[in-house]
């Protein structure tokens, strides 16, 4: 059991959290800058993927942008990964 519940409930007040699935090929190619899905180019990547999402959640060509909620944001992530070209989006079932 918890000693302290309302400590740690302090520690992570006004905290963002920031989750990264990776979950096709292409997803982990890209966020590791790597040619191919080897094991050893996935082991010996350099990437931050987890760097790289947070600066694009907190930097848009060099404006930031303010999401108030999580709706706004993720919508902010389907038209950023669509080039801003928001008639190329296709349900994933669909691409």
């Amino acid at each position: 059991m918890l000693r302290d519940e309302q400590g740690l409930l302090d520690q992570l007040k006004d905290k963002t959290r920031f989750e990264l699935n990776i979950v096709t090929k292409e997803q982990i190619r890209k966020l590791l800058n790597i040619q191919d899905n080897k094991l050893r180019s996935v082991l010996h990547s350099d990437a931050n993927p987890i760097l790289t999402v947070f600066d694009e959640a907190i930097n848009l060509n060099g404006t930031t942008i303010n999401h108030t909620n999580k709706k706004d944001y993720m919508m902010e992530l389907v038209i950023k990964d669509c080039d801003y070209v928001w008639r190329k989006w296709k349900p994933k079932s669909e691409a």
